[in-house]
């Protein structure tokens, strides 16, 4: 059936296009519903129902590039579409895009305070953002929000994932963000036998007590036992590692 129309015909056939690519979306078949969608906003680029039903089209098929194409398409013809801007908020989450998602997603939650899945993913966005802008507090905020959103909704079996994310977040600056953390700690000086005398070098070493429990790191009496080997008289060179 060829659906194309041209001046008055023109809103009844994108209709339906926009009508047939809807029936195909729900039947699971998915290109062919790409195929009439497209043919909708072809006629008529500010038609937001089928901008939308594309970029839903395209997120199915994980082609979330093109599906945030569309949904912006939409949300310039119609800002006032918190769940279109909710959509491309998680477009741009998988995307790894996670200033956008933030923006997308902030204002999400100001027209929608009860959204439970828009604070958990502006809750990772924050977690997992790494251009300098990464907010943990918030997203730890954000994430409880949603457990409990999600219990006073009903939706037990969508707190999973916010409480592993939770769990993984400390209060402490983590590692990768403070790079002190990771530093290998100074090793105590180790003063050469001139410095420290011979008689003192055996007493380091002299000791009744197994290495392992007199408290000196292993590494630390063979450098000792290293350096006083060569000037101990015969009755030390019984002293075994």
């Amino acid at each position: 059936i060829n659906l194309r129309a041209e001046g008055k015909a023109a809103k009844g056939a994108k209709l339906a296009y926009y009508k047939r690519g809807q029936v195909y979306f729900l039947m699971g078949q998915y290109q062919q519903s790409l195929s009439d969608l497209r043919q909708a906003v072809e006629l008529d680029p500010q038609y937001t129902d089928a901008q939308n039903a594309l970029g839903n089209t395209y997120f199915k098929l994980k082609s979330y590039e093109q599906a945030v194409v569309c949904y912006t398409a939409s949300l310039n013809a119609n800002p006032q579409q918190p769940q279109v801007q909710f959509r491309r908020g998680k477009a741009s989450f998988i995307l790894k895009e996670h200033g956008d998602a933030v923006a997308d997603l902030t204002q999400v939650i100001d027209l929608q305070p009860e959204n439970a899945d828009a604070h958990y993913y502006r809750g990772a966005a924050n977690a997992e953002r790494l251009d300098g802008f990464a907010d943990l507090a918030g997203a730890r905020d954000d994430l409880r929000r949603a457990i409990l959103l999600y219990q006073s909704q009903g939706k037990p079996e969508k707190i999973a994932k916010p409480q592993r994310l939770l769990d993984s977040l400390v209060v402490d600056v983590s590692p990768s963000q403070n790079p002190s953390a990771n530093a290998i700690p100074d090793e105590p000086a180790t003063l050469g036998v001139a410095d420290r005398g011979i008689e003192q070098v055996i007493t380091d070493l002299a000791t009744d007590q197994p290495i392992s429990e007199s408290g000196k790191p292993p590494h630390q009496v063979q450098i000792l036992y290293n350096e006083l080997q060569p000037l101990m008289p015969m009755k030390h060179s019984l002293l075994v590692l």
